[in-house]
């Protein structure tokens, strides 16, 4: 089964108990949505910390990241748009040392955002009575490094194939393009004939997805629940209905 990497942070400076590293242990070993939760506690030292998740990543190739951190003093869960190459320390960290204006990674883009559906996340928080907010900064101290670092590392892998939500696995070779773009063509086309024969929104979506989930199956059985933790379907459909619906009023067509 393909795992999601769960990471949480030990005890640190006035904090003898770390509620990600709770978090983190409660969730180990459970299945949600498709994937096996592996977790993981990271030390609160940068260098540690980052050589510990390059092993994690390494050794367990999992399907997906979710690293989780303490921020103190924020009244709930908040979601993390960008981290930043940069260390600056208002507190040492747990091996004592007080980086200042130093780089996560020497020579590194400035910064980097993140790859989940942060929005998508956040609505389904809410939709859960969970309270919750996106989040500009995720500071300078170890989990922004964390978040810095786990990003670049995944970036510079050069892996033989590319997925991408919702439009299947491409070898990587220069024809993978005229793939991704025919399967892209396929996912507008169903929707654009859902929309044709006045179906609603809902009724688009179970059949995009049925359709879309036997195409993943047909690749890999692991991919859809993959897909579908990773971008639900639902998403892909929203935002094609409003392409074709945004062609129509300019162009006085039927889509």
């Amino acid at each position: 089964m393909n795992t999601l990497l769960l990471t949480g942070f030990e005890p640190f400076h006035t904090h003898p108990v770390n509620p990600s590293a709770e978090a983190a242990l409660a969730l180990d070993g459970q299945v949600l949505g498709g994937l096996r939760v592996v977790s993981a506690l990271l030390p609160v030292e940068p260098h540690a910390a980052c050589a510990r998740l390059t092993e994690l990543l390494d050794t367990g190739r999992p399907a997906a990241v979710l690293l989780t951190g303490l921020a103190s003093g924020r009244p709930q869960v908040t979601l993390e748009r960008v981290a930043v190459n940069v260390m600056d320390f208002r507190i040492p960290d747990n091996a004592g040392q007080q980086h200042r204006d130093a780089p996560v990674q020497a020579g590194g883009p400035d910064a980097y955002l993140s790859t989940l559906p942060l929005r998508a996340v956040l609505a389904a928080w809410h939709g859960a009575g969970i309270p919750g907010q996106l989040s500009d900064t995720a500071g300078t101290f170890v989990c922004n490094a964390v978040m810095y670092h786990a990003l670049h590392t995944l970036r510079a892998l050069d892996a033989r194939t590319l997925h991408l939500a919702h439009y299947g696995s491409h070898p990587n070779t220069p024809a993978h393009w005229d793939d991704l773009l025919r399967n892209m063509d396929t996912d507008a086309q169903r929707v654009a004939a859902g929309l044709q024969a006045g179906q609603d929104l809902d009724t688009i979506t179970r059949t995009f997805t049925e359709a879309l989930m036997n195409d993943l199956s047909r690749e890999h059985p692991g991919l859809p629940a993959r897909y579908d933790f990773a971008c639900p379907p639902w998403m892909s459909v929203q935002g094609l209905a409003r392409y074709w619906q945004r062609r129509a009023a300019r162009s006085g067509g039927d889509r």
